[in-house]
């Protein structure tokens, strides 16, 4: 009995057929869903490229389209998948394998990058089932995605050494320059990478547990742990931040920096929110700036998260309460939070257990309602520049320049480096 049955039985999930049975030196499998991509060579050839590790490799590409999808779309999408089949025939070799397949009229209410990503970890799972791999990495990409020479080489060398990691976050960069886009659209991705990072680092700062990078195209996650956890979700978007966010209380995650992902910049209108939708509307309107969250809403929430191991043992709120911000407080009763806390404490056994179950319930997800909500009539949205020369300046850290590239290298450089942005008062 394999290691991924019970997943089978239990989870809804699209086999495509495989024929080819896989090598037993099979150490990752990456997926990649494909929806007609424009980039995809670029992308198929990046991984060619790349310095083969001991073990084997096999890259599934999920051709896809919605039953709903006009028929000159179909048309292409077939198109395209009888190109790219010749091409991985003619270019997989002994320890690196592309696999594509064409899963075609999904259901329209699921049909997107979700259900794709989906279809694609399950197969690797099945395959990594097949061969008794439990520890074998699944590892996420996306199709207009280049990674680096050493891409496999460095995932095989800290997930090995590492067996009590149950997955990766790679570091990633976007282009800021060159010849293959235009002026707008490299400004444009400065600003929204320049926000990811400062969103990352702002919910560290504030103490919460869990911060980490949640993009589809930069992380990886051993066989067992997708079986254990219920597999990707079947979101249209953001599939990958519902799917990490699900994991990072539970599994831990290894940040690997010595190898690079370089996502795409380019625009699209493919899915409600993300990267595409948003370079898109910044090159719609190139005299605006992205609007981020404001600092001061990370500062109140610092103020509650360094207090949770204390409210385990608090018989009286009132003074903790009326610690806090007003907008903060307005949200707290708004999720009735006393009697929550009172819940979590009768649920647990000492404020160790208590403060991960209250993580567990102040999520990611709820950070993310707090700052809406706080942002509606309290918070004003800033750009994204002026928020991170805010918080910078009253860490007292010094930058020659303060325009958003310097900003997003000084960010590029920390992560690069495991580094945190200083713990300090406000």
């Amino acid at each position: 009995m394999s290691f991924a049955d019970n997943y089978f039985k239990r989870h809804f999930f699209i086999l495509p057929k495989l024929y080819e049975p896989p090598s037993g030196l099979l150490y990752f499998i990456v997926v990649i869903p494909v929806y007609l991509e424009e980039n995809l060579w670029k992308t198929l050839r990046s991984i060619r490229r790349c310095e083969l590790p001991k073990h084997a490799i096999e890259v599934i590409l999920v051709f896809n389209y919605s039953i709903a999808e006009t028929q000159v779309n179909k048309l292409r999408m077939e198109q395209e998948y009888v190109s790219t089949e010749k091409w991985c025939r003619e270019n997989s070799q002994d320890l690196l394998r592309f696999i594509p397949f064409l899963v075609s009229d999904l259901p329209g209410k699921h049909a997107g990058a979700g259900l794709a990503r989906k279809i694609g970890m399950d197969a690797a799972l099945k395959r990594f089932g097949q061969v008794n791999k439990p520890h074998g990495i699944i590892l996420s990409l996306d199709a207009d995605t280049v990674v680096d020479l050493n891409y496999f080489k460095v995932i095989e060398e800290q997930m090995i050494t590492g067996k009590e990691s149950g997955g990766c976050i790679l570091h990633f960069e976007h282009p800021l320059s060159g010849n293959e886009y235009n002026e707008n659209i490299y400004r444009a991705i400065i600003q929204y990478e320049l926000h990811l990072r400062y969103y990352r680092h702002m919910l560290g700062y504030s103490g919460f547990p869990y911060s980490n990078y949640t993009i589809g195209s930069c992380f990886g996650v051993r066989a067992h742990v997708y079986a254990r956890h219920g597999g990707m979700n079947r979101q249209k978007a953001g599939e990958d931040f519902y799917f990490l966010n699900k994991l990072f209380p539970h599994i831990h995650f290894t940040n690997i920096r010595s190898t690079c992902v370089h996502p795409s910049p380019r625009p699209s209108d493919r899915v409600p929110f993300g990267t595409g939708p948003v370079i898109q509307q910044l090159i719609e309107r190139p005299e605006t700036e992205y609007l981020t969250y404001s600092p001061h809403a990370f500062f109140s929430l610092q103020k509650l998260f360094t207090t949770v191991p204390d409210l385990y043992s608090a018989t009286n709120l009132m003074p903790f309460m009326a610690g806090l911000e007003e907008y903060l407080r307005d949200f707290l009763h708004r999720i009735s939070f006393e009697e929550k806390l009172t819940e979590i404490r009768r649920n647990t056994s000492g404020r160790e257990s208590f403060t991960k179950r209250f993580f567990l319930w102040f999520n990611a997800f709820m950070i993310v309602k707090y700052l809406n909500f706080v942002h509606t009539d309290g918070f004003q949205k800033i750009p994204v520049r002026e928020a991170v020369t805010e918080i910078l300046k009253a860490l007292d850290i010094k930058l020659s320049r303060y325009e958003a590239q310097n900003l997003l290298e000084f960010f590029r450089d920390i992560d690069r480096n495991g580094s945190t942005l200083k713990s300090r008062s406000f």
